[in-house]
């Protein structure tokens, strides 16, 4: 049965011009609407089916049936309310809720979930805008479903929305929860249209991921669609990090390997005597470059910082990495 409001009033006008009843639903809201409607249902003895929706003082009348009802009100948004439904004229029932299903959750297939971040970075969207555009979480989410038409808008919408501003980068960020495949899914293409997406608390067995550089003075664009033309070969999502330049990464392959190690590993050695110079510390180990000014005196190496501090021949090496 299709739903047809009719408002108290409008019941009464038609009573009084004698104008057919046209309407199957009526929403009460106080006592007093309830017993004024009962009152005219009796003293003209209306007949048809008509369900009353009860809410506020008159939703605790007793015989009224609870449920939860989507309903919206005049110039708001649609939303789930507590009401109670009862027929206007008994054993003439109008629009109803489908009865209640009883679920056994035992049966029931869970579905196992990951929380993943997103994050659109400013400056690897601007150049797919206009100038001064700035992004929304819905920008964001409309980006993320133009890419992935498969996944529903509402899986990915609820969570928790958040700002950071990191040296002139605006970072909008969300933390969802989404089904292993569909995550799986956003992840592989993370870093398209500058969205990024990443699984939290997921182990990546010690896999280092390599920063790519910047080359020359390669801007924000090249560097994005340079990086993720990379990523899409190698069948891999970009990562982000937050800060520095060179700010877009994978994981690192032997080749990249390589380069990081050279990168990050040095020695030190300290405990040269105060009196000792340039030829005296890189006896028997190579070449070196001038000495630096900073708050003492040292010495730098390719391999090696210097740092000259007592009386004493005795060296202390350290591999950093």
């Amino acid at each position: 049965m299709k739903p047809v409001l009719i408002h108290l009033q409008t019941l009464k006008q038609n009573l009084t011009t004698g104008d057919t009843i046209v309407g199957n639903i009526m929403h009460i809201n106080t006592k007093a609407q309830l017993e004024e409607l009962q009152s005219l249902i009796d003293a003209h003895a209306l007949n048809g089916s008509m369900t009353l929706i009860l809410t506020d003082e008159a939703k605790d009348t007793p015989g009224a049936y609870h449920t939860r009802v989507t309903a919206k009100k005049k110039n708001q948004v649609s939303r789930q309310l507590d009401v109670s439904l009862m027929d206007a004229i008994t054993g003439s029932r109008g629009p109803w809720t489908l009865p209640p299903v009883e679920i056994i959750q035992t049966q029931v297939t869970a579905i196992k979930r990951v929380a993943v971040r997103l994050t659109a970075a400013s400056h690897f969207r601007a150049y797919l805008h206009s100038s001064g555009y700035k992004d929304t979480p819905n920008s964001v989410l409309a980006s993320v479903a133009s890419l992935h038409p498969d996944i529903k808008v509402s899986q990915i919408s609820g969570g928790k929305w958040w700002s950071e501003t990191i040296q002139s980068k605006v970072f909008l960020n969300t933390v969802i929860q989404l089904p292993v495949a569909t995550a799986d899914q956003l992840v592989a293409r993370s870093g398209e249209e500058g969205v990024f997406a990443c699984k939290l608390g997921v182990q990546h067995n010690d896999q280092k991921i390599f920063w790519f550089p910047r080359e020359g003075k390669e801007s924000d664009e090249a560097y994005h669609r340079r990086l993720f033309t990379i990523a899409q070969s190698r069948k891999e999502g970009l990562k982000l990090r937050k800060g520095g330049s060179n700010d877009l990464g994978l994981f690192a392959s032997p080749q990249d390997t390589a380069a990081f190690a050279s990168n990050f590993s040095h020695w030190c050695a300290t405990g040269f005597p105060h009196d000792w110079q340039q030829e005296e510390a890189l006896a028997n180990n190579g070449e070196m470059t001038s000495p630096c000014q900073g708050l003492q005196e040292h010495y730098a190496h390719k391999h090696a910082l210097m740092m000259p501090q007592r009386e004493s021949v005795v060296l202390a090496l350290q591999h950093r990495t």
